[in-house]
């Protein structure tokens, strides 16, 4: 499988390439993925979008969501129109939203990729933090 094109996480005042993916725990019976996320029109994102997380108050959000048929780099002018494509999935929330539903490791890198590995979240770099999340809130940090 291709090196897949990461999420981003703000976390402690920095940006993050997330390698991991939260809100893919999130949908299952009762929270289908909408289909326009399961057109995979690039197999550099198999998920289908692109989000932007956040670590506030040791708790973990989503901020918003960008889909696959706009893959391009998260371009922070339009962030109203990728907070607006939430509702998309979640009805009844607003921006940004608590991540409840997710526990287990986030992984964020950053720095300079130190080994290129063409498998999803394998490559090594330069600096890796890993979060212990259990129903959305950080348990250390």
């Amino acid at each position: 499988m291709t090196a897949q094109i990461t999420d981003k996480i703000r976390y402690k005042r920095r940006i993050y390439n997330l390698f991991s993916e939260p809100l893919e725990a999130y949908f299952n019976e009762q929270h289908p993925k909408p289909e326009v996320y399961r057109h995979n029109l690039c197999s550099a994102c198999w998920r289908g979008y692109l989000a932007k997380w956040s670590v506030k108050r040791s708790k973990l959000y989503l901020d918003y969501i960008l889909r696959n048929d706009y893959i391009s780099p998260i371009d922070e002018t339009l962030e109203d129109t990728y907070r607006r494509n939430l509702s998309e999935i979640f009805q009844d929330k607003t921006a940004p939203i608590f991540a409840e539903w997710y526990s287990g490791d986030i992984r964020l890198v950053s720095g300079e990729m130190l080994q290129y590995v063409h498998l999803p979240y394998a490559s090594i770099f330069e600096t890796e933090i890993v979060l212990h999340i259990l129903e959305g809130k950080v348990l250390d940090n």
